[in-house]
């Protein structure tokens, strides 16, 4: 995770001013974006992470409107192993919502593609 996650002490919880981040953006990050090996990340899986939305566990979503145009979201996300843990999602958009970058303090997410991204 970049240290600017770090920094930010002013997380929005108002959902009205978020990026228009739509299924296509996340689809596009999570299949087609580049992977750390340069490869195309093709992680078909992970776009299940809908029903892992619907099923509650998801915690409230933060953001951060920074000045360049970027949008910076966090949220906790409840371990689909482990109920009773919880992993921190990132993930960093342009302002027309498309995704740029996306981090997760689990195993998967340091692989930049995770449910918990997806969630």
């Amino acid at each position: 995770m970049p240290d600017i996650f770090k920094e930010i002490k002013d997380w929005n919880d108002d959902m009205r001013s978020w990026p228009n981040l739509m299924y296509g953006d996340i689809y596009n990050y999570l299949i087609r974006s580049k992977a750390v090996n340069g490869e195309t990340m093709k992680n078909f899986k992970r776009l299940q992470s809908y029903n892992y939305f619907q099923s509650g566990n998801v915690d409230k979503i933060l953001h951060f409107n920074a000045t360049d145009n970027k949008i910076f979201m966090k949220a906790s996300v409840r371990s689909s192993q482990t109920v009773s843990r919880l992993n921190d999602a990132y993930v960093m958009c342009t302002g027309e919502g498309a995704a740029e970058q996306a981090w997760c303090t689990c195993m998967a997410g340091l692989e930049l593609s995770c449910s918990h991204v997806g969630a």
